[in-house]
């Protein structure tokens, strides 16, 4: 069955009846074609362009204009008593168009779970279940990842109750990865890391970055002054609250050439590198001097960036 821009009315009346005020085919084996001869289901619309149109005024069969729109897709209930269940209901008003999926309107039920599937290339029948949303509200990502497509999006957490201090509620960052550490004396002289121990790794959630690994020193030649261990893949945070830039890290050490009673090391404000220092009891001493061939620290700290 095909529709044509001009039929006779004597051929329209062989096609079509009046059934309890609706207009339905004779044929109900028939396929209805628009733009085509050869309609492939039930409903066959061959065109580019605006293909179909549904909707009208809110509640009536008017369009006006200046006037809200709304229409509703559905799908028969399984029990014929109910309400049907809305799966496109599509609104537009004053200040928005909207589009709501799987419900959204009064006059039909909602559907308690949403699927989504793809194919693997364009001949793919049935395709694989990626996502669902069921009945709780509850996302499930069954294959594939969540990815952020623009840099400084992310996870918004603002509905929850924060802090007094709360400066963001916004989780934007996620990496994990490697880098590649050398030592430094600050004042003379060189320290060599081995190549086979000057590799770290680093986890960086938000605006925290854990770092760990262990560095071992390969050759030295007259190190004077503070050690640093330089290399961290983030700058760290430069506040205007003096204090609240600065890190102190776990470091355990080995082999130093003369004895110290502790070491410790810390990060500040606007850097790439770490400093580590021996501890008499009092005051901070320089660890460069110290260093000699296969001396080695172990490093794990946490700082902000």
């Amino acid at each position: 069955m095909k529709f044509l821009k001009t039929v006779a009315p004597a051929a329209l009346t062989e096609l079509w009846e009046k059934v309890s005020g609706n207009v339905v085919p004779k044929d109900t084996d028939a396929d209805v074609g628009i733009g085509t001869d050869d309609p492939q289901g039930k409903i066959d619309v061959q065109s580019g362009n605006m293909t179909a149109i549904f909707g009208a005024d809110g509640g009536a069969t008017t369009l006006s204009d200046n006037t809200n729109k709304a229409n509703r897709i559905a799908l028969p209930h399984y029990d014929t008593d109910e309400e049907p269940v809305v799966f496109i209901h599509g609104a537009s008003q004053s200040s928005a168009n909207i589009l709501e999926l799987g419900g959204g309107t009064g006059t039909g039920n909602a559907f308690t779970e949403i699927r989504f599937r793809t194919g693997a290339n364009t001949t793919t029948t049935t395709g694989s279940q990626r996502m669902v949303i069921d009945s709780g509200g509850n996302v499930t990502v069954s294959t594939g990842n969540l990815v952020i497509g623009t840099a400084g999006k992310g996870i918004d957490f603002s509905a929850q109750t924060p802090a007094a201090g709360m400066t963001a509620e916004l989780l934007d960052h996620y990496e994990e990865g490697t880098w590649t550490a050398a030592f430094a004396a600050a004042t003379s002289g060189t320290i060599t890391i081995s190549t086979s121990y000057d590799t770290g790794l680093y986890t960086r959630i938000g605006r925290k970055v854990h770092v760990q690994g262990l560095f071992l020193a390969s050759a030295v030649s007259s190190p004077v002054g503070i050690l640093t261990i330089t290399g961290l893949p983030f700058t760290s945070v430069d506040s205007t609250d003096l204090g609240s830039d600065w890190s102190a890290l776990s470091v355990w050490g080995n082999g130093l050439t003369s004895a110290e009673e502790s070491i410790q090391g810390r990060m500040g404000p606007s850097a790439t590198a770490l400093e580590v220092t021996g501890f008499n009891g009092t005051h901070t001493t320089d660890l460069a001097g110290k260093v000699g061939v296969s001396t080695y620290f172990i490093i794990s700290f946490t700082y902000t960036v």
